[in-house]
């Protein structure tokens, strides 16, 4: 995975006169996600997306002041919150079972990110005619944004996934795999995030920058034997913004492998959420739990 990043410096202009911002990010993920064009041109109450680590302090200082937040419930873990946002049932539509028309609030953005990671994580997003479905449906995601189509089902043998069949392979040979199931989720419940910033236009949420640390399940199971099946963590970072016309949450996605916090426990607990991100007022969604729960693909 390659890191390219580009930003239009921020001029000050002391002596009372208006400070002028404008920033851009290019997002650089491992797979060929949607960068759309924001609706809204940026202005001090609409800046562009951009990284608040990564900026002077002037800017540092508007965006602390801009910070959004979410509605801290109770502390689940040293510097770790259960906050008021849930990661599922707050669509208004769903496409293979991942939601969307998100509302334009900030619990509506924080849900549309975690449909997102899940959707570009999941087995779904890897078979191509299940692929094809999302294309067409899924407001964040577009055809002509794909990099192609080719290079997203190479990714995807190299996985252990025929992308035409869904059949579990041997990424060496392709050969398939007897009696093998290829295994691909995200699981944002089992994870945490932080809302960095938002912006707002006319008393309405605009943009929302947030991280997850979230973990993902790859690989391939055969009957009982889960050894093929790897749990890595990443730390995902998510710009949305608003677009008027799609009336949802369009986003830009890029992630980080977190190696050393790479575990085969999936769900560790709230203390170890808590210590990975360094008990700084993180949160774990409303509806987050630290058990494993009926249906899941993970283990305790």
């Amino acid at each position: 995975m390659s890191d390219t990043k580009s930003k239009t410096p921020l001029t000050p202009i002391l002596g009372g006169t208006i400070a002028v911002l404008v920033v851009a990010l290019i997002v650089v993920a491992w797979r060929p996600w949607v960068s759309p064009t924001p609706v809204d041109e940026p202005s001090l109450d609409n800046p562009a997306s951009a990284d608040p680590v990564e900026v002077g302090e002037l800017t540092r200082d508007w965006y602390e002041k801009a910070a959004g937040g979410d509605t801290k419930v109770e502390e689940v873990a040293p510097g770790l919150w259960r906050c008021a946002s849930m990661t599922e049932n707050v669509g208004g539509a769903a496409v293979l079972g991942f939601e969307y028309e998100m509302p334009r609030t900030l619990e509506g953005a924080v849900a549309a990110s975690a449909n997102y990671i899940r959707l570009t994580g999941s087995r779904e997003y890897n078979l191509r005619k299940t692929r094809d479905l999302l294309l067409g449906t899924y407001p964040g995601l577009q055809p002509d944004s794909l990099i192609g189509a080719s290079q997203v089902d190479a990714s995807t043998r190299s996985l252990g996934m025929d992308p035409e069949t869904g059949e579990a392979i041997d990424p060496t040979t392709g050969t398939p795999i007897l009696g093998g199931e290829f295994w691909g989720d995200a699981y944002p419940r089992y994870g945490a995030y932080k809302v960095h910033w938002t912006t707002s236009q006319n008393g309405e949420v605009s943009e929302v920058y947030l991280t997850w640390i979230v973990p993902e399940i790859m690989g391939t199971v055969v009957g009982t034997d889960t050894s093929g099946v790897e749990v890595i963590w990443w730390s995902r970072s998510v710009s949305l913004t608003w677009h008027k016309e799609k009336e949802d949450w369009v986003q830009w996605l890029y992630h980080v492998r977190l190696s050393d916090v790479t575990t085969s426990v999936s769900n560790p607990g709230y203390e170890w959420l808590a210590a990975v991100t360094q008990n700084d007022d993180w949160c774990v969604p409303i509806d987050a739990t630290d058990q494993a729960y009926p249906g899941t693909r993970m283990t305790g």
